[in-house]
Parts: structure tokens; sequence; C-alpha cells
């Protein structure tokens, strides 16, 4: 049910998010001056790029590959983006990453009848740190939106306050989660009902809200 991609990324937003966030500082996606998070950023992003050009050898796969219906165009787009952040923490051309990693992924799309067999597990693997990479942005905005908005400070003073911050970080949460993590793992392998995914995402936000209590007691 919880795989070892779900242990790894609990794991990489509890711990090394705000690790990162001592060194670096807490900036934006787009912030220079970040090569902890560029390097993290930049292995995800040509993992992913890498999975995408395989497929599974030792399980079948949809009947229409992913790279090759109309839902490429946004998994393109985002791996773009991931790779232009890259470039942005490493202070290269963010422009630069997106249109290197676009042009990858438009490669990908139209060579789908060629791609190389490999294992699911092999996949899997390559997916995990564009997996790390999504997580660690996430944490940064959030720690963002907390901290702008003083969230753990309205519980004791305007509970309502603090019942509407913790509502939008969670959908906010949600809906990022759906984006760059549910959805790439699908890519390999379409697996796990409702009841798995919602307990994995628990584990997920259970990483990111401890991250934030033990960075939040140190800076």
């Amino acid at each position: 049910m919880v795989r070892h991609e779900d242990w790894l990324l609990a794991g990489f937003v509890a711990l090394a998010s705000p690790l990162f966030a001592i060194i670096e500082g807490v900036a934006g996606p787009f912030d220079s001056g970040r090569p902890l998070d560029g390097i993290v950023r930049l292995a995800g992003v040509c993992g992913a790029l890498a999975c995408l050009a395989t497929r599974n050898s030792d399980r079948p796969e949809p009947a229409e590959p992913i790279m090759a219906s109309a839902t490429a165009g946004p998994i393109i787009g985002v791996l773009a983006l991931a790779g232009a952040t890259s470039f942005a923490g490493l202070s290269l051309l963010p422009p630069l990453g997106f249109g290197i990693v676009f042009a990858a992924g438009i490669m990908i799309a139209v060579s789908q009848g060629h791609r190389p067999a490999v294992p699911v597990a092999v996949r899997r693997a390559l997916l995990v740190p564009f997996l790390m990479a999504a997580g660690g942005i996430l944490w940064s905005l959030v720690e963002s939106v907390a901290g702008a908005t003083d969230v753990a400070g309205q519980l004791g003073r305007a509970p309502a306050a603090f019942g509407l911050g913790l509502g939008v970080l969670a959908v906010l949460s949600g809906a990022y989660y759906a984006m760059l993590v549910y959805a790439p793992r699908q890519i390999v392998e379409r697996e796990g009902d409702l009841r798995t995914w919602l307990i994995r995402y628990a584990l997920f936000v259970a990483g990111v809200a401890f991250g934030l209590s033990w960075f939040a007691a140190l800076v």
C-alpha cells in the first residue's frame, strides 16, 4: 500500500527540505543562488525524462501511452517549468532550462514507438528524484504561505482565520500532490485505489508538517 517512494518523499520534506532552507534560505521556485535545490530539481527532470523515454518490459501498458495522448502537453509543460526552476537555482538562465527540457519532451513524444523496454522497478526509480524535487518545491511554497499569513499564530487568537488558512494550504497541497506526485507515478503503473492514495497523501502531509515544525523552531 505505502511504497518506498512514499517514505522517501515524506522523509525528504521532513528533513532535507527544511535543512536546505536553513542553509540556503527560504525562497521562491525561480530565485537564484540555490545550488542544492537546483541540483535536486535538475536530477529530477532528467530522471523523469528518462522514465518517459522508456516503456515497461514486465507489465502491460495502457493501449495509448500517455506521451502519445492529449496529456503529453501538460506533462511536457510541467517538466519544462521544473527545468527552468533548476536552472534558476543553479544561477543559470531559466528560459534556457525551459527550452532544453521542452525540446527533449517533444522529441520523446514523437518517438514513442522506439522506446526501449525496462522493468517497472527501474522506471519507478527514475521518477524518485522528480518526486523529491516536487516535494521540495511544495514545502517551500507552504512555508512561504504559512509564514506570510502566520497560520500557526492564528490558532489562539483567531480560530476562524486559522481554519481558513489551514483549508487553503490543504487545497493547495492536495492539488499539487495530484499533479506532481500522483499523476507522474500513474505514467509508470496504474495502481492504487482512492484509500491507498489518501493514506500516501496523509504520510506526505505529515512529513511536510514535521519539517515545518522543526524549521520554525530553529529560525
